[in-house]
């Protein structure tokens, strides 16, 4: 690991003046989020409305599902790694280099393995095994795009990025598999066709998020933070005594909702398969 961020290290801007248009330019497609996860969902937003028969729009529509739960489970593995991993500084940190605001707030989290590239590699991944050219094209989006921004001014070593983009595209294609995708996505189609306009409007706002990259949830994440840090400072065994409590409680209502759901698609499935076989 070290070896291969050590070679690939002279491509890093850091330190370097933030002023240049380069640097500028590298800034701008680095904080885009519009042209990193709007492109991104675009294309799967496409390829969901495309045309075909009935069998084909079934298909691409499961696949499409799965590559959003793909790249959610590339979050939540490259998260829990940079959680569980010891922590590893950003490149930036270690130089005098003028930095926005913005970057310096992650000098707190730790660098590896890169989340920006676990989640876009798993969608371009995803929109690969749908479209093969689409899919080429999402793989350079990621590339150019998402991974030599964030190497270039020192947000991640090369093996950061590498390391991501494994998970990402590793979750694509566990997701993918057909046995996985047809027994995930069955339910979720049988209701999305009883429910619509339901389904546009969950659609809409998840795709709204993941273009934005969860800054809402982002921010929302530290505002709790902020406020939960003096407690958790003032009275680390009641903050543990709540913090089960509530662990319990949201257990306990997501099986609940699980159960619950899981009735509510059964009973949608086969009113489906009534109406299909009249």
């Amino acid at each position: 690991m070290n070896v291969l961020d050590s070679t690939l290290s002279v491509f890093s801007c850091v330190p370097c003046d933030p002023t240049t248009v380069l640097n500028r330019i590298v800034t701008f497609l680095a904080d885009a989020e519009l042209l990193k996860g709007g492109v991104l969902m675009a294309v799967l937003w496409g390829l969901w409305l495309a045309g075909g028969d009935a069998r084909r729009t079934t298909e691409i529509r499961s696949r499409v599902l799965m590559t959003v739960a793909g790249g959610f489970a590339a979050l939540f593995v490259a998260r829990s790694l940079a959680l569980l991993l010891p922590f590893r500084s950003r490149p930036f940190e270690t130089s005098a280099a003028d930095v926005p605001a913005a970057v310096r707030a992650l000098e707190s989290w730790s660098a590896f393995p890169s989340d920006h590239a676990a989640l876009f590699f798993a969608l371009a991944t995803g929109i690969l095994l749908i479209s093969r050219p689409l899919g080429l094209l999402a793989l350079a989006h990621a590339v150019v795009v998402i991974t030599l921004p964030r190497l270039y001014l020192g947000l991640h070593h090369p093996s950061d990025l590498v390391a991501g983009a494994a998970i990402g595209s590793a979750c694509a294609m566990v997701a993918g598999w057909a046995p996985v995708r047809t027994r995930c996505t069955a339910r979720v189609l049988a209701w999305g066709s009883a429910h619509g306009p339901w389904l546009a409007a969950l659609a809409f706002a998840l795709s709204f998020e993941i273009a934005t990259l969860f800054d809402t949830v982002r921010n929302g994440a530290r505002v709790v933070w902020s406020v939960a840090k003096p407690i958790v400072r003032a009275s680390p065994v009641r903050v543990a005594e709540t913090t089960g409590l509530l662990v319990v409680v949201a257990l306990v209502v997501a099986i609940v909702m699980l159960a619950r759901s899981r009735r509510v698609l059964d009973r949608l499935a086969d009113e489906q398969e009534a109406r299909d076989s009249t």
